[in-house]
């Protein structure tokens, strides 16, 4: 007889509550035909099986609350715990991502080492977790989850779950370990939306546009079945598709899809969510690129006055909208009127985060610019150096951000025909570029053309003073 299939069917109907009542019953049963028992009068049986009842609900009782107070133990973080957590955070406010997609970032993150903590050895995670604190080395951590990856490779759905959460703790500081997880990840659990968004933003990263758009449309067309049109998920991964457009230069397919996110956002949400503004914002940006400048600075006041009402002045979403204004009026020429703008965002960035932010100095930057557009190049390099400094502090020497920064500085010194000082700037930009993306990726391939004119007019000026010398 199959016992195995007669207790899958029975525990099927009647569950296991069930079953113990039967087993109870059976034992129960069993000890009444014990000779012993023989002589006991109906009232003693009566009793003895009272006491037996009590002694069951008893032993049920004390077990419940064991496993109560186990779970609420597990659920209890240790001071470790969150302060690994907090470390992680920190690393993701410099990213340069949304605060929902941040936020998301965030509560992934922590839910991966309560995860670690749940199912590693102690001896094992609690150095794991040192090491992010002391210097934020997340080595011992990744080793961590790839022992578990190895462990429950052949559950396939888990082993994919595990790749994504690899990819959260990989997301800030390694993030081409972090794409190849996330590839892993969706190839193992390809209905999973949220892993191929985030393989999507990476992607978008390292100039894979292509590739993005695809990932993209993937949890598009997964939470459409889910949710329906009208979610606001739904809208962020059109407003995400809008982005790889953009990136691609394909402005009307970016308007496009940003319109339907701010549509259904704006039916969800109404005017004043952060939401709705930042969408608004996205649709500023395409406009400006099409050359539609009054279209832009439509939808940049309207995000504006959204953010005021919803954050009040002194919030970098107002700061951002402001910045987001000058930029348009000096793509117009109206430089004093930019640098108005910029001047009230950077003020308010000082005031709410210090002066070594990164958005402090991307403002600095982008008053630099303003000088520099209206003929005003030392003033200009005032602003560029300042934002080198405060982006050298803040992430070191091979950040994008810095190679920004160092490749306005030689635009600048080139502007005032000073070669030498502006390769050299150039040269530490095109590195920096070279380093982080590779040589195929737009930033490098635009700082390597500064780099070679830059050259060449140095060339040019040595050979003059050259044929001078000889004269």
């Amino acid at each position: 007889m199959d016992y195995e299939n007669i207790w899958e069917a029975a525990i099927a109907v009647s569950g296991l509550g069930g079953i113990g009542a039967f087993v109870l019953w059976s034992i129960f049963k069993g000890w009444l035909k014990l000779k012993i028992f023989a002589n006991l009068t109906k009232k003693q049986t009566f009793h003895l099986m009272k006491l037996f009842l009590w002694f069951t609900f008893l032993f049920a009782v004390i077990s419940l609350g064991t496993y109560a107070y186990l779970q609420t133990i597990s659920e209890e973080l240790s001071p470790s715990t969150i302060e690994a957590i907090n470390v992680l955070k920190s690393e993701n406010e410099q990213l340069k991502l949304s605060k929902q997609a941040k936020d998301k970032l965030n509560q992934t993150q922590a839910e991966t080492i309560q995860y670690l903590v749940t199912h590693t050895q102690k001896s094992k995670i609690e150095p794991a977790l040192e090491a992010v604190i002391k210097n934020g080395n997340k080595t011992k951590l990744i080793e961590s989850i790839d022992e578990l990856i190895k462990e429950r490779d052949k559950e396939v759905r888990e082993t994919g779950e595990l790749f994504a959460k690899r990819g959260s703790i990989n997301f800030a500081k390694n993030p081409k370990q972090a794409l190849l997880d996330y590839e892993k990840s969706t190839q193992l659990t390809p209905d999973n939306a949220a892993s191929w968004n985030w393989l999507g933003l990476l992607q978008i990263e390292f100039a894979k546009y292509p590739d993005a758009i695809t990932s993209f449309e993937k949890a598009l067309a997964i939470d459409l079945k889910i949710y329906g049109e009208d979610h606001p998920q739904v809208a962020i991964y059109r407003n995400n598709l809008g982005n790889g457009w953009k990136d691609l230069g394909q402005y009307q397919k970016a308007i496009e899809y940003y319109e339907m996110a701010l549509a259904s956002d704006l039916k969800n949400y109404g005017e004043d969510h952060p939401q709705v503004a930042a969408y608004r914002n996205n649709l500023g940006v395409v406009w400006q690129a099409l050359g539609q400048y009054q279209k832009a600075i439509e939808h940049y006041k309207l995000a504006l006055a959204s953010n005021l009402n919803t954050y009040g002045v002194g919030h970098s979403k107002v700061a951002t909208g402001r910045n987001n204004l000058g930029v348009v009026w000096r793509a117009l020429g109206q430089y004093q009127k930019a640098i108005g703008y910029f001047e009230l965002a950077l003020t308010s960035v000082l005031r709410t985060y210090g002066k070594d932010h990164p958005l402090v100095a991307a403002y600095r930057n982008n008053i630099g610019m303003a000088w520099q557009a209206s003929g005003q190049n030392q003033k200009a390099i005032k602003y560029y150096e300042l934002a080198l400094a405060s982006d050298l502090k803040a992430y070191g020497e091979e950040h994008p951000n810095v190679a920004i920064d160092r490749n306005n500085l030689g635009g600048a010194w080139q502007t005032l025909g000073q070669y030498r000082k502006a390769v050299e700037y150039f040269e530490l930009a095109f590195a920096a570029f070279d380093k982080s993306f590779g040589r195929e990726h737009p930033s490098t391939k635009t700082v390597a053309r500064n780099l070679d004119l830059a050259r060449k007019a140095l060339e040019s000026t040595v050979i003059s003073d050259e044929t001078a010398t000889k004269q």
